[in-house]
């Protein structure tokens, strides 16, 4: 595994984290219709992300790459629903469910050239996404305290840049030689399925 996709693993279970405690101090002052925009997007986003990422990293395997994604996908997508009742949960899970199927297809179809782009743009979808749900709950949330601060759109704007240099610094997400390799594989796996062991005079 490269320092820029842990980089980025640790950047997202950073985010879920802060996302899971002021969700779960927030419960109560939330709407349900809030609640369930919050399921439902991080359950869509994480299913997308890992998808992406795992479609790439176990690429030729679709079955494992969508277990995976969706086994991650619908769990957080469920617990963050939880907080709000058992619709916003099936939500969650749902959009887990979905996100997760679809990421890992995404995944499975990038071809090498372009892994590292696709995969830092679901990550900065997912930066994107994340602060504005944390907006949404803080701004509905009664609390005065240091969390109050992320009401103003700009210090979230400040944090989701500085994210986003600091994740930039630890290298690209997938090898280059690697993505090559792979690239070779299935170039020469389709070669020899067509074409097969035909001799020409």
């Amino acid at each position: 595994m490269s320092a820029g996709l842990l980089s980025m693993i640790l950047v997202v279970c950073f985010m879920l984290i802060i996302l899971f405690y002021i969700s779960l101090q927030n419960k109560s002052n939330v709407s349900l219709m809030s609640g369930m925009v919050v399921a439902m997007g991080i359950g869509m986003i994480v299913g997308l992300l890992s998808g992406v990422i795992f479609g790439i990293a176990f690429k030729g395997n679709l079955f494992i790459s969508t277990v995976y994604s969706v086994g991650i996908a619908i769990i957080i997508g469920g617990v963050f629903g939880s907080f709000y009742g058992i619709i916003a949960s099936l939500d969650g899970i749902l959009s887990g469910l979905m996100g997760g199927m679809m990421g890992a297809m995404l995944g499975e179809m990038i071809l090498p050239l372009y892994h590292e782009i696709s995969t830092r743009l679901f990550f900065v979808v997912f930066l994107v996404l994340s602060f504005t749900l944390l907006y949404l709950i803080v701004k509905e949330s009664r609390n005065n305290g240091l969390i109050s601060s992320l009401r103003n759109p700009l210090t979230i704007s400040v944090i989701f840049v500085l994210i986003l240099l600091l994740s930039s610094l630890f290298g690209p997400v997938w090898n280059i030689d690697n993505d090559e390799n792979i690239h070779n594989h299935h170039s020469s796996t389709f070669n020899e399925s067509f074409y097969g062991n035909r001799t020409y005079s």
